[in-house]
């Protein structure tokens, strides 16, 4: 991406993160599905196999919901692909196995759109729902980067911030199998961004010290 020859692709496919995956529509080369992040196996098969239901055009009323937000989401449209999340999510059955990743693409499209509030009470609200799904790692540091970014005085963002900082640390007192280390290091990378935001350097830099050991083992 840093590469001059590359940036009519990156620009084409809003590559503004590593790392990316895309699935594209071979006929009409846009991306069908993108997703931000790391990934399991058992998550980048999910992916593949969301993917290709969108190139297809599958068209039960969730999957074409979805494959509308993905092809948004994509496209690097965040505002549209926020509200066409919404609006999948709230079709989909409470056990849906796509409800993690469309909450993690949400929660990507709101902090894109500067909607902090927004993604940071979504993520507080989701992820007791998720607490035990790969998602947990993604929507516990998303919610929490969203909530940090709230002004001082919003009356709503020390109880959000809590909240998010309660959830990051579940997820790393439980270590799953199912969640890439990427995710995992995320967690611990916004956690400290949360002490430096408390003026706490010492806590700061042991939570920085635990990422190290943490991405040195795995």
């Amino acid at each position: 991406v840093e590469k001059a020859e590359n940036a009519p692709y990156k620009k084409k496919y809003a590559a503004d993160a590593l790392p990316m995956f895309f699935v594209l529509d071979p006929k009409t080369e846009k991306a069908a599905l993108r997703w931000v992040g790391g990934a399991t196996v058992p998550q980048l098969q999910k992916i593949l196999a969301d993917g290709a239901a969108a190139v297809k055009g599958t068209r039960g009323k969730v999957e074409t919901a979805l494959a509308r937000a993905d092809r948004f989401y994509g496209e690097g449209a965040y505002d549209r692909a926020a509200a066409a999340y919404r609006e999948a999510i709230a079709q989909a059955p409470p056990t849906s196995p796509r409800y993690g990743r469309s909450v993690e693409s949400l929660l990507y499209s709101l902090y894109e759109t500067r909607d902090y509030a927004g993604c940071a009470k979504t993520a507080a609200d989701a992820f007791p729902r998720l607490a035990k799904t790969p998602s947990a790692a993604n929507v516990a540091a998303s919610g929490l980067s969203c909530a940090l970014e709230l002004p001082k005085e919003d009356a709503s963002r020390a109880g959000l911030v809590a909240s998010l900082v309660k959830d990051s640390r579940a997820v790393l007192a439980a270590p799953r199998r199912d969640i890439a280390p990427d995710d995992i290091s995320s967690v611990y990378e916004t956690l400290a961004s949360e002490r430096e935001d408390a003026k706490d350097e010492a806590g700061r830099k042991k939570i920085l010290q635990d990422r190290a050991r943490f991405l040195e083992a795995a």
